[in-house]
């Protein structure tokens, strides 16, 4: 009996630490390289989103990370088989949109130092593109943006993964 309480404690913790993070892609038609694992140039397929002439549109999930790629679980949302493919992304392709908090005087996006922190910048204006995520850890994600030849560089707790931005 004791075998099975400790086998099962195990196993909660392994589960408790495993993270699986919602991103999106771009939907500008780039053909984005899945690779084969976290290093060399071996690619195992290209996905790409397109509205207009065909229907592709990713649901992604990052489940590892390493310095230069995330491994994620996707899924064109299209397929009738709803097949789940595995794979290697270079950080570059994977974004999330922002989303604001409110104060007296308007909107703002908080970008904080390290995830979990306190401190936090108040960013007043909004990107016209969606944040690169770099890193992520429990609820908060590490982006890279851009606003008036401006680079932040910080940790959010508030995004949509939907292609469309259309998260309320």
């Amino acid at each position: 009996m004791k075998q099975f309480i400790f086998i099962g404690a195990i196993f909660s913790c392994l589960c408790a630490n495993a993270q699986r993070q919602e991103i999106c892609f771009h939907w500008d038609k780039t053909f984005i390289p899945i690779y084969t694992d976290q290093l060399t140039d071996s690619i195992c397929c290209h996905i790409y989103q397109d509205f207009e002439l065909e229907d592709h549109a990713y649901e992604a999930y990052i489940t590892d990370k390493s310095p230069l790629r995330f491994k994620i679980e996707f899924r064109d949302l299209y397929d009738s088989n709803k097949n789940t493919r595995v794979g290697w992304i270079d950080k570059k392709y994977c974004t999330v949109w922002d989303r604001v908090y409110y104060d007296d005087i308007g909107a703002y996006i908080k970008l904080y130092e390290s995830p979990n922190s306190d401190t936090y910048l108040k960013i007043r204006k909004r990107p016209e593109c969606a944040l690169t995520v770099v890193d992520f850890q429990d609820k908060f994600l590490h982006v890279i943006f851009e606003i008036e030849d401006v680079i932040y560089d910080g940790w959010i707790d508030r995004y949509c993964c939907n292609i469309f931005n259309s998260c309320t």
